[in-house]
């Protein structure tokens, strides 16, 4: 586990190890047909991920996942989609450090 970490990970000693306990609880609800990536739901958030190299390739297949995901489940239009995510979308880059990169949406 980290104690702490920067956002990003961006150097393999960047975050602070520590140990610890972790519950979590899954479900494998499924998923929208069109998507090819995991679908995250917590509460207020609904999240999807991309890891791909250059740098720029999962942020751009976090948010097509994205839209995928509220065309389906939400009924939006592809620019309806594309319009909305302009206004609320929060994205980060959460791994730098190895080969590939990785975005959460």
């Amino acid at each position: 586990m980290h104690a702490r970490q920067g956002e990003g990970e961006i150097c393999g000693a960047g975050g602070i190890e520590t140990g610890g306990k972790a519950r979590l609880r899954c479900e494998l609800p499924s998923r929208p047909q069109s998507m090819t990536w995991p679908q995250i739901t917590y509460e207020k958030h609904i999240m999807t991920t991309g890891i791909e190299k250059p740098a720029e390739d999962p942020f751009r297949i976090a948010l097509s996942e994205m839209i995928l995901g509220l065309e389906e489940d939400y009924g939006f239009s592809r620019g309806e989609a594309y319009l909305f995510l302009g206004q609320v979308l929060e994205a980060q880059c959460t791994q730098f450090v190895n080969p590939t990169f990785s975005y959460v949406a």
